[in-house]
């Protein structure tokens, strides 16, 4: 029985193996508001004269949306299909993320901005990922999970360094919008 789940498993792999790599990808880009973030602090602290708890409300924002949308998303994605849900998810959230470089010192205005990256961070929550990889894994689907879920650890060891140098190199604002369309080229 063991033999016969193992070549299951296999053939899952050889016939869906850029599902779960995609996922990871995709799922990377959840990282976007919680390490994403963190080189443009100094930044905007300077430039609008806030202190980091200004800054940060974006991610509480963020969060709260996600809090409150999650079970929205997972119904979406039940009605129209992951796909669908991951792909919309993946514009909302980096070019929200692209469009923190438009901020303009309003509280109001950062607030909203963060609201938009909140509705672009539940879309491509792991419960999209996961649901679009159950669909087609049976037998090798904790190690399909497995490699889609490691996009955000692996995230959270490139975008901090990218976005410090994309920060150093044109600015600010220039850092938002060039991590925000490189994390879409590359998810999409």
């Amino acid at each position: 029985m063991k033999i016969a789940n193992k070549q299951a498993g296999n053939a899952e792999w050889r016939a869906y193996w850029t599902l779960p790599l995609a996922a990871m990808i995709g799922y990377s880009s959840i990282a976007l508001q919680s390490y994403g973030i963190s080189p443009f602090v100094a930044p905007l602290e300077k430039a609008f004269g806030w202190d980091r708890s200004q800054v940060m409300a974006g991610v509480t924002i963020a969060t709260l949306l996600g809090v409150i949308l999650n079970f929205f998303a997972g119904t979406l994605a039940d009605r129209i299909g992951s796909r669908a849900v991951a792909i919309t998810g993946l514009i909302v959230i980096t070019c929200s993320f692209a469009l923190l470089g438009t901020a303009t010192g309003s509280s109001l205005n950062w607030k909203l901005l963060w609201a938009g990256i909140g509705i672009g961070t539940v879309l491509v929550q792991s419960t999209i990922w996961t649901r679009a990889i159950a669909s087609r894994f049976d037998h090798a689907r904790g190690t399909a999970f497995a490699v889609a879920l490691t996009g955000t650890p692996i995230a959270s060891m490139i975008l901090p360094v990218g976005a410090a140098a994309l920060t150093d190199a044109y600015g600010w604002r220039g850092g938002f919008a060039g991590v925000g369309l490189l994390w879409l080229a590359v998810a999409l």
